[in-house]
């Protein structure tokens, strides 16, 4: 079975690189149309749909992939050497910190950029294989009702992230009637560096659903007596979940990381930044009112990342617990007056899950479970206090 599973992902590989020509479901296709529509919206496509045809990214997509990125940096880069040369912005500014702020946060979102970019560029085989993987497991284990439902919370999702950055894009055109361009494409980079969250937390759900479909399947083994063709269908299924599972996690580490970098130093910064102008406003050196809306939306940026960050790690949990389920149906299955077919097909998934699955572990740095938000949080909490202490020790 190992061997055959070797060889279907051989073929794979081959068509992806050669033919190119790799039909799609119309049923696959539903399920990931509301995340194509987004990463097209945000100018990152993955790859190419096109006449029921999925291919890597064809030359006009690398040019939307490639040019939105140049347009991001070179926007971004202006608006550095324009805060580096004008004299007005250090003579005029309150708070020293914000030049250091504005640097570091023009340069880190460029490099999240040519990140996404790199990724989506070199990985885009990666991600057609993903869902051809998909498209084979979905074929054989499926449920109409659980993919209406993920389809609608897919939407919800897209539409939820857009409509926050929407409400900010709001406030700045109604509060400062003409929001400056600079503005409106930091937002637009926000969105594309955070639809690569969203795109793995719709994929790690999908994948929890089909292990679960996968489950109760295995358990039906019990009940009634199937053909050796249906255990081999059952295993290649599992191998297919687990080795789209492998592919995300290789395609989005990079994301995930960039991620909670950005999290704790971004987030740390706009600390810094609030404390200042508090300092700065309790010396009533300031004539003008403090403003609460600038550090409400500073705060709710900070809680944006972390309730993503929770998010991810619960999805990932319950794709753990789902996979750690499959393993007890084995086990289950085994114990029991199982067949020798059934057996054999419990003892060869159990060798395949030790081969091919590990948790999450994002460059080799830290695993992505569910105490992960909890280290942050607590990594977040210890040095916002050391801030603080510096704001009294210097007031």
């Amino acid at each position: 079975m190992a061997s055959m599973d070797i060889a279907t992902e051989n073929q794979m590989e081959i068509n992806i690189k050669t033919v190119h020509k790799n039909p799609i479901d119309k049923e696959v296709q539903q399920i990931f149309k509301p995340l194509n529509i987004m990463q097209m919206l945000v100018l990152n496509p993955k790859f190419s749909i096109k006449n029921g045809v999925i291919s890597p990214n064809n030359n006009l997509n690398k040019f939307i992939l490639i040019g939105g990125a140049v347009i991001y940096i070179t926007i971004h880069i202006h608006r550095i050497v324009e805060i580096l040369i004008d004299d007005n912005f250090r003579r005029y500014s309150k708070v020293d910190f914000l030049l250091f702020a504005s640097i570091f946060d023009f340069t880190f979102r460029c490099l999240g950029i040519i990140i996404n970019c790199y990724t989506n560029f070199k990985q885009t085989k990666k991600a057609t294989l993903l869902i051809l993987y998909y498209q084979e497991v979905h074929r054989f284990i499926s449920d109409r009702t659980s993919d209406k439902r993920f389809i609608f919370r897919t939407w919800l999702s897209v539409l939820c992230i857009f409509g926050f950055y929407f409400t900010i894009c709001a406030y700045f055109y109604f509060f400062y009637l003409k929001p400056p361009w600079n503005v409106l494409v930091y937002l637009l980079i926000g969105v594309t560096l955070d639809s690569n969250v969203i795109y793995v937390l719709r994929l790690i759900k999908l994948l929890t659903d089909t292990i679960v479909l996968w489950n109760i399947q295995m358990l039906l083994l019990l009940k009634k007596e199937c053909s050796v063709v249906h255990h081999d269908k059952l295993f290649h299924a599992y191998v297919h979940a687990l080795e789209c599972y492998r592919i995300a996690i290789n395609i989005f580490q990079p994301s995930i990381l960039y991620k909670t970098i950005e999290t704790f130093c971004q987030g740390l910064i706009d600390i810094e930044i609030v404390i200042e102008f508090l300092k700065l406003y309790s010396k009533n050196t300031y004539k003008e009112q403090p403003n609460p809306v600038s550090s409400i939306l500073l705060s709710t940026w900070i809680l944006k990342n972390l309730i993503m960050h929770i998010i991810l790690s619960l999805k990932l949990d319950d794709f753990y617990e789902a996979i750690k389920f499959a393993q007890y149906s084995c086990t289950f299955i085994m114990v029991k007056d199982g067949t020798d077919s059934q057996k054999t097909l419990c003892k060869n998934i159990l060798r395949a899950h030790r081969a091919l699955f590990t948790k999450m572990s994002v460059c080799g740095l830290f695993e992505m479970d569910i105490c992960h938000p909890m280290r942050l949080v607590a990594l977040f909490a210890h040095y916002t206090i050391v801030l603080l202490q510096f704001a009294f020790l210097q007031s």
